[in-house]
């Protein structure tokens, strides 16, 4: 009995911890999803303004480098939920 009673306190402070983890991914996620709109943001930003000028040539540096900032971004986000997925495992193992 005393063996049942320790070991589900052993697991509540893993969920608990796991909670914490996930709170803190699903965070991080949210900051992700932030740049990567706001990378949208400047893409479209800068898309304008190049066809205002008509440089097509500024147009595509500006989307290179947005894309490239997008992918970044998501790579990051699915980093941290790969990370998210091995600390939930790690918490009951």
């Amino acid at each position: 009995m005393e063996q049942l009673r320790l070991r589900k306190a052993e697991d509540d402070e893993a969920l608990k911890r796991l909670v914490v983890k996930n709170t803190e991914a699903i965070r991080k996620m949210a900051e992700l999803e932030e740049a990567l709109r706001q990378a949208g943001d400047k893409l479209e930003a800068v898309r304008v303004e190049a066809r205002a000028e008509g440089k097509a040539e500024a147009e595509k540096a500006a989307a290179d480098a947005a894309r490239e900032a997008a992918e970044e971004a998501e790579r990051a986000k699915t980093e941290a939920a790969a990370k998210a997925r091995e600390d939930a495992v790690a918490a009951f193992v």
